[in-house]
């Protein structure tokens, strides 16, 4: 936990690192509430309650400096569902990585909820590297979304616990370490294009 805690950016202007979760309803968006600053309501119904920002919206501004960007994406997504995925859902995630590719935000798949989605991991978490079934499910996502399997990451999330377990931490806490790496990257990229 020490270097979430102690994280800040590396360049003096921005004060925190800002990321969007895009996933789908129950992809487990909101077990990552405790940890990131602003989120979109969450639900339950079969349909999103996210909504997108249009340029009339109150607050909405054309041109933003590197404070206020996105410094990078975490798509959510469940094990469970990733064969599933409508071709509706699949054509609007693949559309939104190429045009967040344009931008040059980094972004990185959180793989969810891999403990219900297979027996070995449910019954020991430490197999999640191990799983060939979650291996396979990381293989889909990266070529559903197109993105590096490097870049993808399994995390369980918590959901009927009543306590902290240290294997789930272990991946929720690499997910966000993962996280704070893509942003410094970001960062660096950012601080080397101002000085050319």
């Amino acid at each position: 936990m020490e270097p979430v805690k102690l994280y800040r950016p590396m360049i003096s202007s921005v004060g925190q690192a800002r990321v969007i979760l895009i996933g789908p309803v129950g992809a487990g968006k909101s077990s990552f509430r405790g940890h990131v600053t602003s989120q979109a309501i969450s639900g339950s119904s079969g349909t999103s309650l996210t909504t997108q920002l249009c340029a009339d919206a109150h607050g909405f501004r054309q041109s933003v400096n590197l404070q206020d960007r996105i410094h990078w994406v975490a798509y959510v997504m469940d094990t469970c569902k990733v064969s599933i995925m409508s071709t509706k859902l699949e054509e609007k995630l693949a559309a939104i990585h190429r045009r967040i590719n344009l931008l040059g935000i980094p972004q990185l798949v959180l793989l969810t909820k891999v403990d219900e989605a297979c027996p070995c991991v449910a019954d020991n978490l430490r197999n999640v590297y191990n799983s060939q079934y979650i291996k396979a499910k990381a293989q889909e996502v990266s070529g559903h979304l197109g993105v590096p399997m490097s870049c993808i990451v399994p995390v369980k999330n918590y959901n009927e616990e009543l306590e902290l377990g240290m294997s789930c931490d272990i991946l929720l806490l690499s997910a966000l370490i993962q996280m704070l790496r893509f942003a410094d990257n970001y960062f660096h990229e950012a601080n080397d294009n101002d000085q050319e």
